[in-house]
């Protein structure tokens, strides 16, 4: 009993001993993503404070500027070009850590999380910290599958679906008009209920709801132009114009609510362009398809969003 009491006594000693001599005073643990999504939605989410409370696992967000996550507490600090400084807070330890983000195609980022666990001099916390660090990797790897998650919903990235189509209705005819003030729904359907009228008086009929697009010049300045889509080809009359789509590629989307939904829509539309290097032949539009001159209550309308693009 003795000998077996010194044995113990003796490998106890001995793993201390190589604790203190064999492990390191600090070691990199590294976990890593590739997203779907472009590096220009990818910053925001990972440089900024309320960009991380977006993805951060739900039941694990602090109410200050740092991250909790399985105990230990995650700080966002300085950023540098592509680079995000970061601490984590375990074992009572600080350990410095950095996201590098590295595009590696245009719809495509690369994610590196690398924190420096920090075991010490001290045996004893050295052999804690050692055994903790494959917990540390694991949480920075459920992290990054948590953030890929969130990132490659383009819900999340644009605020719709965003999809791309050809080009189905060519033709229409359509009108303008300048307005001192923001255009109001009786502003839009004025100029929707006289394309009616000369559409029936042709004989010919409407394809798809109307489309607005809308330009703002200045503070009081205002233009819009309202057209509806067709199926034959009409002569212009007066202020009625005929128009024709280009064929080709478009994309769109589809959203709800009121003006600043579809304002931010076409803007998302925009940022979408950019991000995937897209050119466009011609103006984005709204498709109106709740008819807003009969439904007031602006929760309830339905407009798709296009951009021609190429």
């Amino acid at each position: 009993m003795k000998r077996l009491l010194v044995f113990v006594i003796v490998g106890m000693v001995a793993t201390v001993l190589a604790a203190y001599f064999v492990l390191p005073e600090s070691k990199n643990v590294t976990a890593f993503v590739s997203t779907n999504t472009s590096i220009n939605r990818v910053l925001p989410l990972l440089t900024q404070t309320d960009g991380w409370q977006k993805w951060w696992p739900q039941d694990a967000r602090s109410n200050d500027t740092s991250f909790i996550y399985n105990g230990n507490r995650y700080y966002l600090q300085q950023v540098s070009g592509n680079i995000v400084q970061t601490d984590v807070l375990q074992n009572e330890k600080t350990c410095a850590g950095s996201i590098l983000l590295a595009p590696s195609a245009v719809d495509t980022t690369m994610i590196e999380w690398r924190v420096q666990t920090v075991y010490g001099t001290n045996p004893i916390t050295k052999l804690k910290s050692y055994f903790s660090k494959d917990e540390l990797q694991h949480d920075l790897q459920t992290l990054l599958d948590k953030f890929r998650s969130y990132a490659g919903k383009q819900e999340n990235i644009y605020g719709m679906t965003i999809q791309r189509a050809k080009v189905v209705d060519t033709l229409l005819v359509a009108m303008r008009s300048t307005l001192n003030h923001y255009p109001t729904t009786g502003d839009v359907y004025s100029l929707v209920e006289k394309l009616r009228t000369y559409i029936k008086s042709q004989n010919a009929k409407e394809t798809n709801p109307p489309m607005l697009n809308m330009q703002h010049y200045d503070t009081s300045t205002y233009e819009i132009m309202v057209g509806i889509p067709i199926d034959r080809e009409l002569p212009a009359n007066g202020p009625i114009q005929q128009k024709r789509l280009v064929s080709g590629n478009i994309m769109w989307g589809e959203v709800r609510g009121g003006s600043k939904s579809v304002d931010n829509a076409l803007q998302q539309l925009e940022n979408y362009k950019f991000d995937y290097r897209l050119g466009s032949p011609a103006i984005p539009f709204a498709s109106l398809i709740t008819d807003r001159s009969k439904e007031p209550d602006t929760t309830k309308w339905i407009t798709r969003v296009y951009y021609p693009i190429y």
